[in-house]
């Protein structure tokens, strides 16, 4: 790797050290590219904002994850749920000091928001390996919602007490979360279906 090509992992690196030693509001570009030994311009070549930073450094667990669970999503089915929520945790706890870093920031909602992101990909993921068309798109922001929103605080809880459980204790957890049956909250059911059939066609 040339030092050129190294400049964008100097930098995270430099963040999340960073972000061990101060909250994320008081964290500073400048202080970043000094750390990593770069300039400034040459920071923001790479990263706009410290957001992005911080979005990049939740991306590394997601696509860590999703690299190990993809292969089940494209089958996936309810006796799978517990293999794929075990997946996130066993992630989890690999990376438990990255993530007590990021969960101890302060910057909640950006981690709330890059989850939503994720559960939104998985989501689509199953309902186009069902070949599932959502009636509304709402339905799915809520759902993204509400799995984002719960997975936080769990994941939160869990740091918290030091992750004493294992992975596969908080797999049967997370399964109550994420399986097949949030599929039928957004699926077309045949009433709504025909309502919606014989409303268009009194239009």
């Amino acid at each position: 790797m040339t030092e050129h090509s190294d400049i964008a992992p100097r930098c995270q690196r430099a963040f999340l050290s960073l972000l061990e030693q101060q909250p994320f509001s008081a964290l500073r570009m400048a202080d970043v590219a000094k750390l990593a030994g770069t300039s400034r311009p040459t920071l923001y070549r790479h990263f706009h904002s410290k957001e992005q930073l911080f979005r990049a450094s939740v991306d590394g667990l997601f696509d860590q994850f999703y690299d190990q669970a993809e292969p089940y999503l494209e089958q996936f089915e309810d006796s799978l749920s517990l293999v794929v929520n075990f997946l996130a945790s066993s992630v989890a706890f690999q990376q438990r000091a990255l993530i007590q870093t990021l969960l101890s920031s302060g910057a909640d909602d950006l981690f709330i928001s890059q989850l939503r992101k994720y559960f939104a990909r998985l989501l689509g993921t199953l309902l186009r390996q069902k070949n599932i068309k959502p009636l509304r798109q709402s339905d799915v922001d809520i759902i993204t919602s509400m799995l984002a929103g719960a997975c936080f605080y769990c994941l939160k809880e869990w740091e918290k007490h030091g992750m004493q459980q294992p992975p596969k204790q908080m797999a049967k957890v997370l399964a109550h979360l994420f399986n097949g049956q949030l599929l039928s909250l957004i699926e077309i059911d045949k009433s709504e279906k025909n309502h919606c059939h014989s409303r268009n066609n009194r239009t």
